[in-house]
């Protein structure tokens, strides 16, 4: 097993924090279509928690794997597309770390803006950087929408990419994203 990434492949950092991010992203986003349906109450509050606690850990995961992109970089893709198409691609990769990055980031200055106390799963507060302000809170909300609906279509787009590498191209941008290689 190796942690870190190769030239090749990738390592068990890099599979571990993609499918926890991944699966996070998901529960997120389920919680806050769940969250919005419902009528103000305990239940909506208690949603509105939930949400935001995994939005804590999604944010700490997208740090986490900014930072490993910073130290390890990416491995060389697995085709043997042109120059071009590799720039695009690490483009498209750089803006979805970013997006994953500022949604979270988005809504904690929204919540923290309005005055509401974002608590990790009720075992501590969040600290406070930005004193209330509800101009703010209204625009940070709507960017926290806004990055939300910019970073579904390019989740969508990077499934089918690595759809079309496994099952047109045969190759293995995909597998080496489901298993450790040994070193």
């Amino acid at each position: 097993m190796q942690l870190r990434d190769g030239i090749r492949n990738f390592g068990t950092v890099s599979i571990v924090n993609h499918w926890i991010t991944a699966l996070l992203i998901v529960a997120v986003f389920a919680v806050a279509i769940l969250m919005d349906e419902l009528p103000r109450g305990q239940l909506r509050s208690d949603m509105r928690a939930l949400h935001n606690s995994l939005g804590i850990i999604l944010l700490v995961l997208a740090a986490t794997g900014i930072s490993w992109r910073l130290i390890s970089g990416f491995p060389e893709p697995a085709d043997n597309a042109g120059p071009w198409l590799r720039r695009i691609t690490r483009a498209w990769h750089i803006g979805l770390l970013a997006l994953i990055a500022a949604m979270p980031a988005t809504g904690w200055v929204a919540a923290d803006s309005g005055r509401r106390a974002i608590e990790f799963f009720g075992l501590f507060t969040m600290p406070d950087i930005i004193a209330t302000n509800r101009g703010l809170h209204r625009a940070f909300e709507e960017v926290h929408v806004v990055v939300s609906y910019l970073l579904i279509p390019l989740l969508v787009v990077h499934i089918l990419a690595a759809l079309k590498h496994h099952y047109f191209d045969h190759d293995v941008t995909l597998t080496r994203m489901l298993r450790v290689r040994k070193a």
